[in-house]
């Protein structure tokens, strides 16, 4: 009885795993009806996966969270680089710039002196930049607050730089 169960579930998850394949790129499986559905507006497929843990997720139609249309297809795509590059964790964290909502301004100032004395203002503004890009789309209130230090660290350590602050893209309107 045992051996029948098993064979019933793998039977069950290889009808789910072809059922899946033969849904289009913009539909999902529903789990109830065994048909194919489109999923609603301002949602995306998220393809199933296995985890870590060897734990199956199924598709499912998650929130877009990214601009008009895949943001996958725009970076990443044939013969395109993929994104703005990998960041390292930490590595502003360890001067104290980490969990920006918690922090003041003047702690969040005081970490990024420290940041461009080790560092150097050039690279931290890059870093500041790339991560702002990277929250943009998930929480905007945090990569506002990205933007300012960028500006802050651009305007107080003008001297590091090539040109004027003024002149810089992060002051032109």
């Amino acid at each position: 009885m045992n051996q029948n169960k098993n064979s019933k579930t793998k039977n069950n998850r290889n009808n789910l795993i072809t059922r899946s394949k033969k849904c289009n790129d913009h539909q999902i499986l529903n789990k109830k009806t065994k048909r194919c559905r489109k999923c609603p507006e301002g949602f995306i497929k998220r393809i199933s996966y296995t985890t870590k843990k060897n734990t199956y997720v199924h598709e499912a139609c998650i929130k877009s969270r990214g601009l008009p249309g895949k943001t996958g297809l725009r970076y990443g795509g044939k013969g395109q680089p993929k994104g703005i590059g990998p960041l390292k964790k930490g590595e502003l964290g360890q001067y104290g710039y980490h969990h920006l909502d918690k922090i003041s301004k003047s702690e969040r100032q005081s970490s990024l002196r420290t940041a461009v004395s080790k560092m150097g203002a050039p690279r931290v503004v890059r870093k500041l930049g790339a991560i702002r890009t990277y929250l943009k789309n998930t929480s905007p209130r945090i990569s506002n607050k990205f933007y300012e230090d960028q500006r802050w660290v651009r305007k107080t350590f003008d001297s590091k730089f090539k040109g004027e602050y003024k002149n810089s893209k992060l002051f032109i309107n």
